[in-house]
């Protein structure tokens, strides 16, 4: 009955509503669920955004950077730009320029602004006198472009759902000079039973049932406020079954040149491996030695940075391996590593479909029922500035015009 009520009210969401002279700000919130794959709403039946889709303005495949990680795709969303752009090459990484690791589940770093790129769009928002509001996005921790959000959260997996939908209806209700124009809020869960289960199993689809039943109350919510707020629900990127995905273990293969780990820092898994050179010898010739254990195998892809093909955006930044192996269809790993997960992401979205995502949108910015059948997720970007109001004058890789169909006439 609740989902119903539920359902019944997000019809009323999406019913136009007439600006007043009380407030005739915009106003954005970004809702991003992690790993929501791009046919979950076909697969799992989630019955309240199901009711925001029917009426919404949407892109049925919005394409991740590579590689389709989380840190990488969140932080691509609110800059516009492809991660060879913004610095944030994956989860864990290492940058030659700053002589250290970055690690999403290290503090220091994810809340150290100089590992960040780009103009996230709250920064853009701050320097243009409008407040914002995170809770929880990479990188709104840290002091980048010289601003932070005006209210943010400290990273916790702990918080629960309704406590962070209560915090996105506080921040609206604000007095009008202290409330923010732009706020986004994340949650994790779905991403988090997708890796343990796989994206078709029925505890990916109860647990999305659930945040759906959340998000049903939030968007019911909104619908109280005084003011119009246009939302934007989307994701990172999708989710594929590595139940049956074959592994290569690099390890076996890295033995035969022992020097390898003494001469290589390496990083990652799945289907991206990076190899930063650790100085002291002659890299050139560590390269191709490198090259000459892991090259050559129909499993794998070895490049130099500079070989990475050109249409990954992914071989312009000092923090991306000075070598890398990528595969697409076997999981890359170490024989003393944990198993693989039942499901995982990373691939290349120019391949594998399954590492797509969606975008519903749906507020007075916002034409109901346009579709978009594909575009890339740099693009929401300088979407989500034009509906700000706010000036983009930082080069950017995203392009208005992909997703300006979603928009009104002006």
């Amino acid at each position: 009955m609740l989902r119903v009520f539920q359902a019944i009210l997000l019809v009323a969401v999406l019913t136009p509503v007439t600006a007043t002279a009380q407030d005739l700000k915009p106003y954005l919130l970004v809702i991003s669920i992690d790993g929501m794959r791009w046919d979950y709403l076909d697969v799992h039946q989630p019955t309240n955004l199901l009711a925001f889709a029917q009426h919404s303005a949407q892109v049925k495949h919005l394409i991740p950077a590579y590689p389709s990680k989380t840190f990488p795709n969140h932080y691509s969303l609110v800059t516009g730009l492809y991660p060879q752009h913004h610095g944030i090459v994956g989860n864990r990484f290492y940058s030659p320029e700053l002589g250290r690791e970055y690690n999403m589940r290290d503090a220091r770093t994810v809340t150290d602004g100089k590992f960040y790129g780009g103009v996230p769009i709250w920064s853009l928002a701050e320097q243009q006198g409008l407040k914002s509001a995170v809770y929880f996005w990479p990188g709104s921790e840290a002091e980048i472009a010289g601003e932070r959000p005006s209210y943010y959260k400290k990273y916790s997996s702990k918080v629960s759902s309704s406590k962070r939908i209560k915090q996105v209806i506080d921040w609206f209700e604000l007095p009008e000079n202290e409330r923010p124009q732009y706020v986004s809020v994340y949650f994790s869960s779905v991403d988090s039973v997708g890796h343990s289960n796989g994206p078709f199993h029925p505890r990916t689809g109860k647990t999305l049932r659930k945040l759906d039943v959340r998000i049903g109350q939030l968007l019911a919510e909104i619908e109280t406020l005084p003011m119009a707020v246009n939302v934007i629900i989307t994701s990172d990127h999708g989710m594929r079954s590595l139940v049956d995905m074959p592994k290569v273990l690099i390890d076996r293969r890295l033995g035969a040149w022992r020097k390898a780990r003494a001469s290589f820092r390496v990083i990652g898994n799945g289907s991206l491996i990076q190899f930063y050179h650790q100085g002291g010898g002659d890299k050139t010739a560590e390269l191709a030695k490198l090259r000459s254990v892991l090259d050559g195998f129909d499993d794998s892809q070895f490049y130099t940075r500079e070989e990475i093909p050109a249409e990954l955006n992914f071989s312009e930044h000092s923090a991306i391996g000075d070598a890398v192996l990528m595969s697409n269809s076997h999981y890359l790993t170490y024989r003393d590593a944990k198993p693989a997960p039942a499901g995982g992401h990373g691939f290349d979205p120019n391949i594998d479909p399954d590492m797509h995502t969606l975008l519903l949108a749906s507020g007075p910015a916002f034409q109901p029922q346009v579709v978009v059948d594909s575009a890339d997720n740099v693009d929401l970007y300088p979407l989500m500035a034009q509906i700000l109001g706010l000036t983009i004058e930082q080069p950017i890789d995203g392009e208005l015009k992909i997703l300006r169909p979603l928009l009104k006439p002006d």
